[in-house]
């Protein structure tokens, strides 16, 4: 059996309903899951963590963005990212986190047949428009939990902003993007 992660004994957090509140467990859980632990209640491995926006996906925003502003349909990023002989690692679809940050949604009612939501249909929304066009910020990371990002009232509520220009780093030229490069 592997050692428990606790920095406090286990038994000081069972989750008895007569001795802990579910209130005190993620209180426990906010003090110690920032390089992960052990959850006091289900035992499940639990970590937050600050996704980053990377460069990447600043990047494949551009080139979604692009498609939106001249067409009304939903767009299919990863037949439109191939088409355009985009890099593998900016069609790995890490692209799709940026529904984190308001910046894209998905196609509502989409189905494949084997039941996935995962269709591929997306268009940015209107802070997606305005971050490419250099008109809002967005924050730098969103914290993240199992996968999903913390509610908002849950997120700092002064984080880090980011512009586009400071997403796409130095591995993109924004000028170039925007006169409809693809690099």
């Amino acid at each position: 059996m592997s050692k428990s992660k606790f920095t406090t004994a286990p038994a000081m957090m069972a989750c008895d309903s007569s001795r802990t509140t579910i209130d005190a467990a993620k209180e426990w859980l906010r003090n110690h899951t920032a390089k992960g632990g052990e959850c006091p209640c289900c035992r499940q491995r639990v970590q937050f963590y600050n996704r980053p926006l990377t460069s990447s996906m600043a990047y494949v925003l551009i080139l979604i963005d692009r498609y939106c502003r001249s067409h009304t349909d939903w767009l299919h990023v990863p037949s439109h990212l191939s088409s355009l002989g985009v890099g593998e690692a900016a069609r790995g679809g890490d692209w799709a986190k940026m529904v984190h940050w308001g910046l894209i949604t998905r196609e509502p009612g989409g189905v494949r047949r084997d039941k996935s939501s995962r269709t591929g249909f997306w268009r940015t929304t209107d802070l997606g428009h305005a971050f490419v066009a250099g008109t809002a910020s967005v924050r730098k990371h969103v914290l993240m939990y199992n996968k999903k990002p913390l509610p908002k009232e849950e997120q700092d509520p002064n984080p880090p902003l980011v512009s586009i220009r400071d997403s796409l780093g130095n591995r993109f030229d924004y000028e170039k993007l925007m006169a409809g490069g693809v690099r």
